[in-house]
């Protein structure tokens, strides 16, 4: 319908029609197509822009109406309805890319496979609702009546700023009123089992008892000497038969000291918690976590010691990749263990205090500095402040980032930022901003370029395109929240 509009009203302008062919390379389907393969126009034509300048001068956007006002074989000049200058186009090339997995850094890397190189517009006097998604009008005809997708009628009205400038040219039937069974069953379950005081405070207690238990859990650094453990006894037993077994019997003794001990501790921990109401401030229950803290930390220390030994090279490249990355998971585990453990022993534990220093671990040192930040003692990094849990990943170093969400409020708007990014250039959310990236930004708080440079999946390219937007958000975020504007640097 929308086709044969759009031809209906070309026929009837007499000026010169233009055809201009796309070029495509490599595999890029049909279907995917942005716009027509042979794009017909005439001066008069009203047109939609399909992409966003690429040039960087933002001089027209996806889902932007204009006006033919000048065509030659190689040259298309369009002046937007909104006003301003005419604008003399350029092709836009867009891309048909796949995305794996980099088994080495664990990162989605982007694999491109085709090119579509065209002017970015198309025939506009009628467009499909598929096709209206993300955009904005102030004026649109709409015909919703033939609706046969769950929130496609939604989308339609959705599309215009005002009612005054929304027309109906058929009228909206209960078909057309499409709602996804899944959305519904969800909202249903979500109405009926919506929390009440006595369930809230349930959660609230599960939570504090899962961080409690998080702190005291070293299964992970207990892998991680394993791992180091056993590429030193399938590899260079004959070289370094003395730290080798110094290393098993400090994991027989961290065996006994600590991970069975963490086991009989968390029955007390449990109990506790569930007798009383005021948990967060049980002078009991934090009398047992605050000597529990100070009791694995001094535990750790002759790990921490032994590691000092530690050997990460070898003649075979392969074995010292590995050793090299064993050390720096072991390393890790023990700056973030010891840290949190120095931490609550001197200051018991609170949920919010203790997320917050799990945050600071994964800041620079600058940003940790800002915060006034005192450092811990026992770290293997050794200075106040530093990140104590930093990789390097491609060449750069990145932040490790709490897998809890810190600041909501900020990842909401970082959610809705980047959902407006990926209507406008009509591709999935991730693509814009993968999800791993939105949370490091959202637990970080990067104040500075360099600081957004060390956040985990956030890409190069990322960076530059969106880096100057995505620390605005956070530093007005910073701003309402009464952050020190020392923080930001």
């Amino acid at each position: 319908q929308a086709h044969r509009i759009n031809e209906d009203e070309l026929s009837r302008l007499t000026t010169p029609s233009y055809t201009y062919e796309a070029t495509i390379s490599g595999n890029f389907p049909e279907y995917a197509y942005p716009t027509d393969q042979r794009l017909e126009l005439k001066r008069g034509a009203q047109v939609m822009f399909v992409k966003n300048d690429s040039t960087g001068q933002h001089r027209y956007f996806n889902g932007m109406i204009g006006e033919i006002t000048r065509l030659d074989p190689g040259q298309v000049e369009v002046q937007p309805k909104q006003g301003g200058q005419r604008l003399v186009l350029n092709e836009e090339e867009w891309t048909n890319s796949r995305y794996v997995l980099d088994p080495e850094t664990k990162e989605i890397r982007e694999e491109v496979e085709g090119t579509f190189s065209q002017y970015p517009l198309k025939l506009a006097w009628a467009i499909t609702i598929h096709k209206s998604q993300g955009l904005t009008f102030d004026h649109v005809i709409i015909d919703a009546a033939a609706s046969f997708a769950h929130g496609q009628t939604y989308v339609a009205l959705s599309r215009c700023r005002t009612l005054e400038g929304l027309v109906l040219s058929a009228p909206i039937t209960d078909s057309a009123i499409i709602t996804d069974s899944t959305v519904d069953q969800f909202t249903a379950q979500a109405r009926a089992s919506r929390p009440d005081e006595e369930r809230f405070a349930s959660l609230q207690r599960a939570y504090f008892g899962e961080q409690v238990a998080e702190l005291f859990r070293f299964q992970a650094l207990s892998y991680a000497l394993a791992t180091y453990i056993r590429i030193i006894d399938e590899h260079l037993y004959k070289l370094y038969p003395k730290l080798l077994q110094a290393l098993k019997d400090e994991q027989t003794r961290l065996q006994a000291a600590v991970m069975d001990v963490a086991a009989k501790f968390s029955v007390q921990y449990v109990r506790l918690i569930s007798q009383t109401s005021q948990y967060d401030a049980d002078p009991t229950l934090q009398d047992r976590i605050v000597r529990g803290a100070a009791y694995f930390r001094e535990q750790l220390q002759p790990t921490q010691d032994l590691l000092t030994k530690a050997v990460s090279n070898a003649d075979n490249k392969e074995v010292q990749r590995r050793l090299r990355d064993a050390i720096d998971e072991l390393e890790a585990q023990l700056r973030e263990k010891t840290i949190l453990l120095e931490h609550v022993a001197a200051h018991g534990f609170h949920t919010t205090d203790y997320l917050r220093q799990k945050a600071l671990l994964a800041i620079d040192e600058s940003t940790q500095n800002a915060r006034g930040s005192k450092g811990t003692k026992g770290a293997k990094t050794g200075v106040a402040g530093q990140s104590a849990t930093s990789k390097k990943k491609k060449g750069r170093e990145v932040d490790e980032v709490p897998a809890d969400i810190l600041h909501p409020l900020l990842y909401e708007r970082l959610k809705a930022w980047r959902r407006v990014q990926a209507e406008s250039l009509g591709v999935p959310p991730y693509v814009v901003l993968q999800q791993n990236a939105l949370l490091g930004i959202t637990n970080l708080l990067p104040a500075s370029m360099y600081a957004l440079s060390r956040v985990p999946y956030l890409g190069k390219k990322g960076i530059e395109r969106y880096g100057v937007q995505l620390l605005g958000i956070v530093q007005e975020y910073r701003r309402e929240q009464g952050m020190d504007g020392a923080q930001l640097l």
